[in-house]
């Protein structure tokens, strides 16, 4: 072999080995940062989505409180997913709670109200609320 096949096989060789390393750290990089942002939204939507739920919840309160012998309702356009995943909200002891097959968040709801009912992604969000004496009663559902 003369210098200068040895010279073109070295540098492929190079190449080869360049080629090899930025595939490895390519595939690292999407599968390792990809799923860290992936859940990282996912918390960040989730929160967003209880707090706006939240005040929903609040808004049919303070509508309710205001109207006499009528039922109120809110109807509000939700996302069909969070990060690629159907979701569901639930009431539980006076806690809204958003679960999906990788996360289970609640919060405090903040009216003194007897709120109940579940919600189901893909579908728009119903909240109706009726007032019976001094008591508000709030029902989440699907619309």
């Amino acid at each position: 072999m003369n210098k200068s096949q040895s010279v073109i096989l070295r540098e492929l060789f190079a190449f080869a080995m360049g080629v090899l390393l930025m595939t490895v750290i390519s595939s690292l990089f999407f599968t390792d940062v990809s799923t860290g942002i992936g859940d990282f939204s996912l918390n960040e939507q989730a929160g967003s989505l209880l707090l706006h739920v939240n005040s929903l919840i609040e808004k049919a309160f303070s509508l309710t409180q205001s109207t006499l012998n009528t039922s109120t309702v809110i109807i509000a356009d939700m996302p069909s997913s969070l990060v690629n995943q159907p979701y569901s909200l639930t009431v539980i002891d006076n806690e809204l709670c958003l679960s999906t097959k990788s996360l289970s968040e609640c919060i405090n709801l903040t009216v003194s109200a007897s709120v109940n009912g579940s919600f189901s992604s893909s579908h728009d969000l119903m909240i109706t609320g009726f007032l019976s004496g001094n008591t508000v009663f709030l029902v989440i559902d699907n619309y």
